[in-house]
């Protein structure tokens, strides 16, 4: 695979995400619905990044996910 650094590095061709690596990226619980029904998912890696279980309910559908690394993360109820 490839790492993708921004959204214009997107293959414009379909394609499957496997690992999503978001460390001390101003990422928000809206901006992970972009990953909702992303169900090729195996490894998501969260350090630093202000997300709570809001965020983290968009991957419930990812049941091939083996590995979830969080760490320094507002993880509660949410807004």
């Amino acid at each position: 695979g490839r790492f993708i650094h921004s959204p214009a590095e997107l293959p414009t061709e379909p394609f499957e995400l496997a690992e999503v690596w978001l460390s001390q990226r101003p990422v928000t619980d809206t901006g992970m619905a972009t990953f909702r029904g992303c169900k090729s998912l195996t490894i998501l890696m969260m350090v630093n990044a202000p997300v709570t279980n809001v965020g983290l309910s968009n991957f419930s559908e990812c049941r091939g996910l083996e590995q979830l690394i969080v760490s320094h993360a507002r993880l509660g109820p949410g807004a």
